[in-house]
Parts: C-alpha cells; sequence; structure tokens
C-alpha cells in the first residue's frame, strides 16, 4: 500500500510539474490576449456602445438643475426637460430593439425620471411664485421702484 501512495503523490508532483512548466514555457502571444480580452469584454457587456440619444437624454433632463442658476439661460430650462425625457424614450425604444448593439438603458431611464421630476419640481417652483406674488401686490410695485 505504501508503493501505491508514492506512485500517486509522484504522478500529482509530475502533473504539477508539467502544468507549472507550460505556462512558463509558452508565453501568452498577442493573438492569445486579444482573444481573452474581447471574450471578456462580450461577456460583461463592455463591447456595446451606449446608445447616443439615452445619454443626451440624460444630460437634457439633468442640465436645467444647474441652468437654473445661470442669468438669461435659465429660460432654456422650461424646454430642456420634454426633451430630455424624448431623448431618452427613443433611446429606450432603440436599445430595447436591438439590445446586442446597445447598452444604457440605465442612461434612459435616469433620463426619464430626472426629466420627470424636473418639470413636477419647475411647476411647483413656479406656481408657489405666482402665488406669493398674488398675495403681495406690494411685492411687484416695491421691484418697479428699485429697477
Amino acid at each position: 500500500m505504501a508503493e501505491k501512495k508514492t506512485k500517486k503523490t509522484t504522478a500529482k508532483k509530475a502533473t504539477v510539474k508539467k502544468v507549472a512548466s507550460t505556462s512558463v514555457d509558452k508565453p501568452i502571444t498577442q493573438d492569445k490576449a486579444t482573444e481573452l480580452y474581447t471574450k471578456r469584454n462580450k461577456a460583461s457587456g463592455l463591447d456595446k456602445e451606449v446608445h447616443p440619444l439615452a445619454m443626451w437624454g440624460f444630460i437634457a433632463s439633468l442640465s436645467p438643475l444647474v441652468i437654473v442658476f445661470i442669468p438669461f439661460l435659465n429660460f432654456f430650462t422650461v424646454f430642456l426637460p420634454p426633451v430630455g425625457i424624448i431623448l431618452s424614450a427613443i433611446g429606450l425604444s432603440k436599445i430595447k430593439k436591438e439590445p446586442k448593439k446597445y447598452k444604457g438603458r440605465g442612461f434612459a431611464l435616469a433620463g426619464i425620471i430626472v426629466g420627470g421630476v424636473t418639470i413636477v419640481l419647475g411647476t411647483v417652483l413656479i406656481v408657489v411664485g405666482l402665488a406669493f406674488i398674488a398675495s403681495n401686490p406690494d411685492i411687484l410695485a416695491t421691484l418697479a421702484a428699485t429697477a
């Protein structure tokens, strides 16, 4: 029985040595590295590109939150959220039609959600502002006198 155990252990050592020497003797070629990189990217979805409409829709929906503080440009905050929602919806439908080519579903959904929140928030602020001005008519006279 002792001989059998010795043969098994030497067989295991031989395979370990063979594997170790094989990996050291044969370096990975450029083609093999490219193949491994491509295979890994396809498996994780990195070979797809983000659909441009989804990305631009997200940017158009998010930008009014920054532009509102810039004088004379804050006028555009009224138009950008609906544009962002439309672009994001179109991008989302294109991503659903071609899921092997495009990614960016998160951008599209975020563009739709942020655009909707921006529209609701803007509407609430306009209504509150108009209610404040209507309840205090002296404010308009004060603003006109200081200007």
